[in-house]
């Protein structure tokens, strides 16, 4: 920043907390909350020092050189990319102010002077002095018209002006006995300026009872019913449900066996005997097994089979003894 010229000054005002502008390639200009601790670049500052701190030039020099902090880029950066670029307090009181940006648009950062190739540029920052209940107000401008002192020094007199303009934030409140208070209007504010409200648990009560008024149709168990249920749930069969016998469940997993279709099961034909050997299925007038070649052994007759042969062989009998009775009654 050797070509850029800086204003800077102490105003009599406290701004609550770290502020940026600058730019973005392609955006609009912004302010941006600060948050966490200036990148000094490791400069110390000795706070037992009574002169101003704007007095203090390796002080000022080191917030200077802070404006091309990779940190301090980022914030601006993660301001415009997460939260819209709106949110903090500060940051959009100062963007509300038209003629405070009208002049801080006049100011050229290292983006419209080429000097850096990064898309995020820092041109200014209000550094707060709590101790002192004063803020820093600072502006660099790298343009090298003739009118850079002007168009600077008026940045720097609006921007002042607007900062002493800001309404200063609620004074937090100590935590204490496990209750966390917020501001003065009963609310709790988050880093981005958001209003949450505080509920008490006298709140939270009477919030309950007015969702219960609202649903009355909300089903409610006496005493005898939540013994009937425990008695459902000892017997481990509730009321109405369907009880399975062995029958209906060996039934069922037959279906199930079965894919779910109603196949008969199968029967080996009567007329076929099956190999003594390998149980092959063989059919009748079959000599050998055509599975393990065994010889096919003659069927055994059943005991049906041996009473209709024993009946035909009296049968059989019969006739013989009539024929010889008659051949002996033909004799002379």
């Amino acid at each position: 920043m050797d070509n850029a010229i800086a204003y800077y000054g102490e105003i009599k005002c406290f701004v609550g907390r770290t502020t940026l502008y600058g730019k973005i390639k392609g955006q609009e200009p912004l302010f941006a909350p600060f948050t966490g601790n200036i990148d000094l670049g490791g400069y110390k500052l000795d706070e037992s020092q009574k002169e101003p701190k704007s007095h203090i030039f390796p002080y000022m020099s080191a917030i200077i050189n802070s404006l091309d902090s990779p940190i301090t880029k980022n914030q601006l950066s993660k301001y415009h990319e997460e939260f819209e670029s709106h949110g903090d307090p500060i940051a959009d009181a100062l963007m509300k102010d038209s003629d405070l940006n009208s002049s801080m648009g006049k100011i050229i950062t290292a983006i419209e002077s080429e000097r850096s190739k990064s898309d995020t540029a820092v041109c200014s920052i209000i550094v707060p002095l709590p101790s002192e209940k004063k803020s820093i107000v600072l502006i660099t401008n790298e343009s090298q018209d003739n009118s850079r002192y002007g168009n600077c020094f008026e940045a720097l007199l609006k921007l002042s002006a607007s900062c002493c303009q800001i309404p200063s934030p609620a004074p937090q409140q100590p935590i204490s006995g496990g209750q966390v208070s917020g501001p003065s209007g009963g609310g709790i504010r988050t880093p981005g300026g958001q209003e949450l409200k505080a509920w008490t648990a006298e709140d939270l009560a009477n919030e309950a009872q007015k969702r219960l008024a609202t649903q009355p149709n909300i089903p409610a168990w006496s005493e005898e019913d939540l013994h009937k249920f425990a008695e459902e749930r000892g017997s481990g069969i509730p009321e109405g449900m369907e009880v399975w016998k062995e029958e209906d469940l060996q039934e069922l997993a037959e279906k199930r066996r079965r894919g779910g279709l109603n196949i008969p099961e199968w029967k080996p034909d009567q007329d076929m005997t099956e190999c003594a050997s390998c149980g092959y299925g063989l059919r009748p007038g079959w000599t050998k097994c055509p599975v393990c070649d065994t010889p096919v052994s003659p069927k055994e007759p059943s005991g049906e089979d041996q009473d209709e042969i024993s009946e035909e062989e009296e049968d059989s009998d019969d006739p013989e003894q009539e024929t010889d009775s008659n051949i002996e009654n033909t004799d002379p």
